[in-house]
This record gives structure tokens, sequence and C-alpha cells, in this order.
């Protein structure tokens, strides 16, 4: 279930406790060691760069729209304009200037669509700062796991003794601070890599090589069954299992139906997309046989420039909803949360925090290794985008 509001109701980052209700439940929730799992100052650092990255996407996705619509529209007015104005005005039924207007507002178009193109989305480098800050993102999200599965035996320690929860906590600030300032430092370098992997995942998953070794070596069974150790290793496990699996699992089901926003649903893209696709082909389908019956039928009207040129500028729209497609990648991105859903699901299936021992510890290995896997598909994924007819 999770610490959610409810728990069928799914929250974008619910594991960073970011609304009041959600942050009540989850200290109510695991009091022993709530000190561990919440840091305000973690929480507002990765919501501030996440809307940031939010809002870079948004504005990547928008100039990508914009080029697409203008270069189609500029292909539209083309075609109406050698096929409809220049005759009229050959014919003098409009005047020479309104042929001159839809040539130029189709050129203008035409502009408009390789400038935003060019400019809004190319040499701007916006796709890679959208792609730096998410990267940012997510290995805070990473990096906040792993140091709380590598300190487990200090958590376990510090419950109960309010000096040692202080001093846990101003140590865990520390090293938070003294990680994100390292990683904007670095993060081109880290995004290279993510897109052209030179290390295996077993060792680039680990954000500190010392997470790595002491997960590995954690030994949750060493515990009587009876002692108040026991039952703080049960609650940490147990918070494991519902905030860090239980989000990415809520996050991945959530994501790959097909109801929710365009913008954010690779599943509302792909079913919207398809959909106009397919009234656009039907569309097609249904002015060529027009001209087909205006044949058979002798009628002029249903073999005329309109019913063929109207087919065209249903083709440019056509093209118009594929580069969109490119753009978005909802196929790939779908393919990719399925795949994540079902590792997670797998992982969930063999954790036990009532049972506490080795299969526990290998399934927080398993799952951080599937998030960093999982981020590293995200990634190139997205850099893959390309609004272009």
């Amino acid at each position: 279930m999770g610490v959610s509001v409810t728990s069928k109701e799914f929250e974008f980052n619910d594991e960073f406790f970011l609304k009041p209700e959600i942050e009540a439940k989850g200290a109510s929730t695991f009091q022993r060691t709530w000190f561990a799992i919440h840091n305000p100052n973690i929480s507002k650092a990765f919501n501030d760069i996440d809307i940031l990255a939010k809002q870079q996407k948004r504005k990547f996705q928008n100039f990508g729209f914009w080029a697409v619509g203008f270069a189609v529209l500029a292909l539209s007015l083309a075609a109406i304009e050698s096929a409809f104005i220049l005759p009229a005005v050959d014919a003098h039924q409009l005047p020479k200037g309104v042929s001159t207007a839809v040539a130029l507002a189709a050129a203008l178009a035409g502009i408009v669509s390789c400038s935003v193109g060019l400019l809004g989305m190319g040499i701007s480098g916006r796709k890679r700062q959208w792609l730096e800050t998410r990267l940012i993102c997510e290995r805070i999200r990473q990096w906040r796991w792993q140091y709380f599965c590598a300190n487990i035996p200090k958590i376990i320690a510090a419950s109960g003794n309010q000096q040692k929860v202080e001093e846990y906590q101003a140590t865990w600030t520390e090293d938070f601070n003294r990680f994100l300032a390292e990683l904007r430092t670095t993060v081109a370098d880290h995004l290279k890599s993510a897109l052209v992997p030179s290390r295996s995942a077993d060792v680039a998953m680990w954000l500190d090589d010392g997470f790595g070794h002491s997960v590995k070596s954690l030994d949750l069974g060493g515990l009587s069954a009876s002692s108040p150790e026991k039952e703080t290793m049960g609650e940490l496990l147990a918070a494991y299992a519902n905030i860090r699996i239980g989000a990415q699992s809520r996050y991945a089901a959530y994501l790959v139906t097909p109801d929710g926003p365009f913008r954010t649903h690779p599943g509302a893209q792909r079913r919207t997309l398809h959909r106009a696709g397919t009234w656009i082909v039907i569309a097609i389908l249904a002015l060529h046989l027009a001209v087909v019956a205006g044949i058979l039928l002798g009628s002029p009207e249903l073999k005329s420039k309109l019913v063929h040129v109207t087919a065209i500028v249903f083709a440019f729209c056509a093209l118009g909803l594929r580069a969109v497609e490119d753009g978005l990648r909802p196929k790939e991105h779908l393919g990719r949360l399925k795949g994540y859903l079902a590792e997670i699901t797998s992982i969930g299936d063999t954790y036990d925090p009532l049972r506490g021992d080795y299969r526990e510890r290998a399934a927080m290995v398993a799952l951080e290794k599937a998030a960093y896997k999982e981020m590293l598909d995200f990634l190139q994924n997205a850099d893959k985008a390309k609004y272009v007819m």
C-alpha cells in the first residue's frame, strides 16, 4: 500500500512526504524510525529540482508541438495556394494580393517551424538541460534510499536515543548537501555516462562505494526475535517495502494505464495519437473512395481538386502526428514502464519484512539496481526524442 492518502490513490513522489497529510500518516506509521525516513531538507531540495525538471520538459515539448504544428500549416497553405488561390487569381476571381498573402503566410509558417525546431530545441540545448535536471532528481531519490539501506545498523542503534537521533539527522543532512553539491558540478559527465554506459550497472548504480559494500554485508537476521532492536529492524524493513518498493510499483502501474494527462502518461499519449491517426486514415480513405466513385459515376464534384487537396492536407496532418509520436516516444516509454513494473512486482513478491534475512537484503540490492537501470532507459529514450517531419 505505501504511505499515501488512500491505498488506491497515486501521488507523484509521495515517498518524499510533500503533503502534510502524507507526512502525518508516515510519522504515525513509522514512529521508531521516522527520523531516518523523512528529512525535510532533502524533500525540499528534491521538490525544487523536480519542479524545474517538469518545467523544462514542458517547454521542450511545447517547442516540439509548435514546430510540428507550423510545419503542417506551412505545407497545407502551400498546397491550397497552388491548387486554389493561383487559379482563382489567374481567372481574375481573386486579387493577386490574396495569392501573395497566402504564399507569404506559408513561407513564414515554414520559417517559424524551422526556427522553433532549431533555436528552441536544437542549439539551445533545451533537451539536455531537462535530462540533466531529471537525472539529478532521480539520483537524489536513489541516494536517499541507498543511504537508508547502508545505515540500517546506525538507525537501529540511534532509535530511542534522542541525542543519537539528532546526530544521525545532522550527519544525514551534511552528507546529502555534500553529495548534491558534487552532483551539480558533475551532472554533465553523469548524463554522458548514462547515455553511453561504460561501467556495469552493478557498479555504476551505487552513488558511494561504501553504500554497496554496506548493503551487501547487512546482517538482517542477527538480532534476537524478542529484542527492541528486532522491532526497530522490522519497522525499517516494513518502511522499505511500503515506501520504496510501494512508491516505485505505484508509479509504474499508474503510468502504464491509458487514463491520465496527455503530457505525462505514455498510455494516454499512445491511445490519443492512435485514435487521431486512425480517424485521419479513415478520412483519407473516404476521400479516395469519393474520387473513385466520382470517376465511375461521372460526378465532377466527387473528383474535384477540393477532394484531392483535402486528402493531401490530411496526409500532412498524419505526418505531423507521426512527428509528435517520435518526440513523445510513448511506445518505448510504455515498454520501459511495463518491464519495470514486472521487475518491481517480482522483487516485492520475494520481499517479506517479517522474515528479515538475506533474501530481503538481496531484494534491496535488486530494487536499487532496477531503479538505476530504469533511469538509464528513461534518459536514453528521452534523448532520442525528435519532433521532425
